[in-house]
């Protein structure tokens, strides 16, 4: 068969409703080429994940069983989370009225009926097939957690580390995340004790690390603890990802967080376009998957309204689009040799245009943010190319064209993407129709 029509099968598959993808089985690890995640199965595993940040003290079981399970049927496989509340006080109670420390300033005396319901929630994400990315000592944008972690110094940090690979490695779901929206700064010491504890006592599952808006590769790229890199930007998601796809020692990367939508954290607000452009920038920039997340990310009163929000229907739309493609296998296009004209300008607006094919170019995909006409050299295939648009946020395929072996450089010749109501982004993937 060839490799058109298997594309299309698994395409109307998978947008229909009706794949068979299998369910992922963990614990998760890096690829043999290092690029991606794969399942214990070797099962190329796309990070699909959504962000619950407080729902371990947040929500009740029921809450929580209700949200885990909404979130799996929209397609995500990925839930990021806090152990320890986000908080100024170091005494928040979970809903049952536990908090997580005898003694804050101890993490020695760990309060077991609250990591009891940790547990819980991350055995009830596992339930629901989603990988648990989780926050041992969440370092807070101002001061949370830090000011403790500092506090109990390097030797109980480390037992800390100890006690939590201890109880939770036995959750082959789990992935751990150190940091959270800040840099160690003056506790780097004790993070770097808790992060070789973890690494230590729970070989068997990946590490990575979530700091202020970089990559985690500009602190610990060479750390052997870091199994993949994570990025964090509320720019250009694919500039980071390029960046972690050069360096000399290859991990994978994420995308592990940029804008939520509704959350008006810069002046590009969270619009559903804006998540469509986030996933789709870094997929195509080298990323081994990404996080979304909402302005409910603090499960306040409403969250269950917000897990409507289109953002989470295009997110959905998205992952089916990538998993009836060989993705695993794209490889970023640097130095734009499909793309001659209407690429876009990198790093400065939010025009540009991401793309990524296989090796042997059998497949590509490129990503139009806004709509233009667009210059392609198709000259160097060695025969006709089919070309279809794919709207992002119907999850609909336009008749598809041939496009002859050469360049699409004059007016009359440029491609350009059909119309459309609302926003102009699309995506074109070009496929080869010779053996």
């Amino acid at each position: 068969m060839k490799l058109y029509y298997l594309i299309l099968l698994c395409l109307l598959l998978a947008l229909s409703g009706g794949s068979s993808l299998a369910q992922p089985h963990f614990p998760l690890r890096v690829s043999d080429d290092r690029r991606y995640l794969v399942d214990a199965q070797n099962r190329p595993f796309l990070v699909h994940g959504e962000s619950s940040w407080e729902i371990v003290w947040m929500l009740s079981n029921e809450e929580t069983s209700d949200y885990f399970a909404k979130r799996a049927a929209q397609g995500f496989n990925a839930t990021l989370f806090n152990i320890l509340p986000d908080s100024h006080d170091p005494h928040t109670k979970n809903r049952a009225g536990d908090e997580p420390f005898q003694n804050p300033l101890d993490f020695t005396t760990a309060n077991d009926a609250y990591f009891d319901h940790v547990e819980w929630v991350v055995a009830e994400a596992g339930h629901h097939g989603l990988a648990a990315f989780i926050f041992p000592c969440y370092l807070g944008i101002d001061d949370s957690w830090i000011d403790e972690l500092h506090a109990n110094g390097v030797v109980k940090a480390a037992a800390y580390g100890k006690f939590l690979a201890e109880r939770f490695g036995k959750y082959p779901n789990i992935l751990w995340i150190l940091g959270g929206d800040r840099d160690p700064e003056y506790a780097m010491d004790e993070q770097m004790a808790l992060a070789q504890a973890i690494h230590q006592y729970d070989p068997d599952h990946l590490i990575t690390f979530h700091g202020r808006e970089h990559s985690s590769a500009d602190l610990f790229h060479n750390e052997e603890w870091l199994g993949f890199n994570l990025t964090y930007s509320y720019g250009e998601t694919y500039s980071q990802c390029h960046q972690d796809w050069h360096r000399i020692l290859v991990k994978p990367t994420l995308m592990g967080e940029s804008g939520y939508e509704r959350e008006a954290n810069d002046w590009r607000y969270g619009t559903p376009q804006r998540m469509r452009r986030q996933f789709y920038w870094a997929l195509l920039a080298g990323s081994c998957g990404h996080f979304y997340g909402t302005d409910f990310w603090d499960q306040k009163p409403g969250w269950r309204e917000s897990l409507d929000w289109p953002g989470a229907r295009h997110m959905k739309i998205a992952k089916q689009f990538f998993d009836a493609l060989p993705w695993q296998m794209l490889v970023p296009e640097f130095e734009k040799k499909l793309i001659i004209e209407g690429n876009g300008d990198y790093g400065s607006n939010d025009d540009y245009m991401t793309a990524a094919a296989t090796p042997d170019l059998r497949v590509a995909v490129l990503y139009m943010p806004v709509a233009r006409h667009l210059g392609l050299d198709l000259s160097f295939y060695p025969g006709p190319v089919r070309a279809r648009w794919f709207d992002p946020t119907t999850g609909v395929f336009q008749e598809s064209l041939q496009l002859e072996n050469k360049k699409y450089v004059q007016w009359g010749e440029r491609i350009s993407p059909p119309a459309r109501d609302c926003d102009s982004d699309w995506l074109l993937i070009l496929e080869t129709t010779w053996h």
